[in-house]
This record gives structure tokens, sequence and C-alpha cells, in this order.
């Protein structure tokens, strides 16, 4: 919800609507610039880390704009830009998908990948819905008035506080719930290992002709003697 919100922000606080095209332009190119550089990181330092690197980022970076992005466009750019590089954790979130479907098959059975990226999609944008509306709602909360062409003190803090302050707390809480996140690098490489055993043996007893049943109880006997 926070680039709808960043029109008011440019039009009141800032003066000038025009404006909203290079304050995002700044952050659109750190945002490309972030998500080339970083995300092979996280084949060492582990996806969870990886995210919640960006989100306390991410949120000091929106703490930073929520109290100095008027103070200069320059100041406001760069802040624009660096807030862009800090989110290069989007990509590495589609990639812990996989992670997800894999433990969810060890410890069910069920491979689930088109649940779950429709899960993820469908999440992202009611997300993206329940943001703007949550924004709006704020800035009319503090006196925000669209018909008027001079916006109170009360509003204009409205309009930084549903722009910045309010996604700054988003992405310390989101950080937050990836200390609960356990699918490490080592975990997954065990994870990929049980189901190799496990897939290998259920093929052999089908081929054998077992029951579907009795072939997930040998894949599981499998699995177990050689872990």
């Amino acid at each position: 919800g926070r680039i709808g919100v960043m029109f008011f922000y440019c039009t009141y606080i800032l003066g000038d609507m025009r404006l909203m095209a290079p304050v995002m332009l700044a952050f659109q190119i750190g945002s490309m610039a972030g998500q080339f550089i970083f995300p092979p990181f996280a084949l060492k330092l582990g996806k969870s880390r990886m995210l919640i690197i960006s989100a306390i980022i991410s949120g000091c970076l929106l703490l930073a704009i929520f109290l100095f992005g008027d103070t200069s466009m320059p100041v406001l750019y760069a802040l624009q830009f660096l807030y862009g590089l800090a989110g290069f954790a989007a990509p590495i979130t589609l990639a812990m998908i996989p992670d997800a479907v894999d433990h969810y098959e060890l410890k069910h059975g069920i491979r689930a990948d088109g649940t779950s990226y429709a899960t993820v999609s469908l999440s992202t944008k009611i997300a993206s819905a329940f943001g703007g509306a949550v924004s709006l709602y704020i800035m009319g909360f503090f006196g925000y008035d669209g018909a008027a062409k001079v916006q109170t003190a009360e509003a204009m803090t409205g309009i930084n506080v549903a722009a910045n302050l309010v996604p700054a707390v988003l992405a310390f809480v989101a950080a937050i719930f990836m200390f609960f996140w356990k699918l490490n690098t080592k975990r997954m490489e065990e994870i990929s290992a049980e189901l190799d055993i496990k897939r290998a043996a259920q093929a052999d007893a089908l081929a054998h002709g077992l029951s579907r049943e009795e072939a997930e109880a040998a894949a599981a006997a499998a699995a177990e003697s050689v872990l």
C-alpha cells in the first residue's frame, strides 16, 4: 500500500505531485540493483537470515524517511534508493516456497506445489488490497480531507505515518516471524536426501506390484533405516 500513499506524500508533504516520478524511480533503481546483487549471498548466509536482514534494514530506512525525508530532495532520493536496495529479499521469498513444499512432502507424503504457490499469490493480493485500504483509513483518522487544497498539520502527519512509519513497523514484525523458520541449508540437504531415499524405495515397491500404501510404508522404512 505504500506506493499509492507516496502520491499523497509527494503532493502534500513535498508540495509537488510531479516529484512522484523521480522519487519512485530512485526506489526502483535501488530495488533492481539489490535483487541483482544480494540474493546469491543466501547460499552462504541462508534464506531466512537474508530475509531478516532485508526486513530490518528496510524498517530502519523507512524510519529515516519518516523523520528526515522532507528535509531535502537529495536526502529523500538517497533514502529511497537505499530502501529499494534493501528490498533484495523479494526473489528469496519465492525461493523458500519449494523448501516448504519439500518439508511438507517429507512429513505428509503429499506434494503441494500448486497449492503453495497459489496461496502465496493470493496472500500477496489480499495484503496489497488490505495495505492500501488501511493506509487510507490512517490518513482519514488524522483528518485528511480530499476536497481541501491545503491539509492540516495533523493530516500531513497522518500521510507520513501511513507512507513510512506503519510500513517500518510491519517490516520489523515480519523479521520476527522469520526467526521461526527452521529450514536452513543444512536441514534442506537432509530433507532432500530423505526424499530421494523414500522416492527410490517407493518406486521400487510399486514396480514389484505392491499397493500404494505398502509402497509408502516401505519408503518410510527405507528412509528410517538409512538415517
